[in-house]
């Protein structure tokens, strides 16, 4: 069993059950399945879906970044957390590692991370496309080899380290 069978499984048998508690939001277990489920339909329906690069989620807020790592995982992609705090220069390293296909941000961004994206042809998300969307996707089998996630680590020679999980 993966974790979003999991999630799932927790979600029908607690529905109403507080799922996220923060300060600026309060999600349900059903709550958060309904906004994954919109964020999974967006990645479903875009181009880089077929592409299999990574979508890189960049918030500093729980809620979203809940609703965008269940999202990805539901469409069956890979995806990466972005700290907001992180120097730019540190951004463009990994992004010249890592295959970024989306931006889901939930944060302002500066001039120069905007035009960063723009030339490396990343595709910037925001919530409010998400709050737009239809949930309608078909969940991808998952398979156990398949990237889940890339981590990065502040490495001693001053480039980030980065490591994939398999779902």
């Amino acid at each position: 069993m993966n974790l979003i069978s999991k999630f799932i499984e927790i979600t029908q048998k607690w529905p109403e059950k507080d799922a996220i508690v923060s300060d600026s939001n309060r999600s349900t277990f059903s709550e958060l399945n309904e906004r994954s489920n919109q964020v999974a339909s967006l990645i479903s329906q875009t181009s880089f879906a077929k592409e299999n690069g990574v979508i890189a989620i960049h918030t500093n807020d729980v809620f979203h970044m809940a609703i965008t790592v269940l999202g990805a995982m539901k469409a069956g992609q890979t995806y990466m957390l972005i700290d907001p705090a992180w120097p730019l220069q540190k951004v463009k390293d990994i992004f010249e590692r890592v295959d970024a296909k989306a931006f889901f941000s939930c944060v302002n961004l500066s001039l120069d991370m905007s035009e960063m994206l723009d030339l490396a042809q990343i595709e910037i998300i925001y919530p409010e496309q998400i709050e737009e969307t239809e949930q309608y996707f078909s969940q991808p089998d998952l398979n156990e080899k398949q990237p889940a996630y890339v981590i990065a680590t502040s490495g001693t020679t001053g480039q980030a380290k980065l490591f994939t999980q398999s779902y």
